[in-house]
């Protein structure tokens, strides 16, 4: 499909944070609610990446409907690769796909439709921030066949796309680079929220 669609990746244990990520309170709402309402605006479907634990509290706790979106579990939520080989597998015939971390709850709908306007640039279209490279990233139906043919997922991603062509895209918005992995990092974006 020429469409987009996008993989949240929320498989990971949150042992720095101390509490899910996924659930983290914020905009008068949580991380991963937030994202969603983000790109459903832009893509055709989206596939959320649990691990077992968090999938559970998310029924008990956090009810989201929308009616494209899906959830996977990754149970070898030590091997971050293989939530995306996972993420794609509930993503048929698709021949783009953003690849968005959870613990990035600020994206922008303009970032995510400035990585498509350029998504025959290359293979993989990333952005950058004052020669920083951030999230999402987009990837394209080259990307996506690989991934799919895997059955080695020790990959790291960064080093798996090496064989790929990529193109930078210069965004003015320094939360690409963000990366939420601690309560401090987390109270310092609750503070600049407030802020703004």
């Amino acid at each position: 499909m020429e469409h987009p669609a996008a993989i949240i990746l929320a498989a990971g244990k949150s042992i720095r944070m101390g509490k899910p990520k996924p659930f983290l309170k914020y905009k008068n709402s949580f991380f991963l609610k937030n994202i969603i309402e983000t790109y459903k605006k832009q893509v055709n479907k989206i596939t959320v990446v649990f691990n077992p634990y968090n999938f559970l509290l998310l029924f008990k706790h956090y009810p989201i409907y929308y009616p494209n979106l899906c959830f996977t579990i990754n149970d070898n939520i030590n091997e971050r690769f293989y939530s995306i080989y996972k993420g794609i597998l509930c993503l048929k015939n698709y021949n783009y796909i953003f690849i968005q971390n959870v613990d990035n709850p600020s994206v922008k709908l303009k970032t995510i439709q400035l990585l498509w306007k350029y998504r025959n640039k290359a293979d993989v279209i990333i952005p950058a921030y004052k020669n920083l490279h951030g999230h999402p990233i987009l990837i394209n139906r080259n990307v996506i066949a690989a991934i799919k043919k895997q059955n080695y997922f020790h990959h790291n991603l960064k080093t798996f796309l090496q064989q790929f062509t990529k193109f930078y895209v210069l965004i003015k918005d320094r939360s690409i680079l963000e990366n939420i992995n601690t309560l401090n990092e987390y109270l310092k974006l609750c503070e600049n929220e407030k802020s703004v």
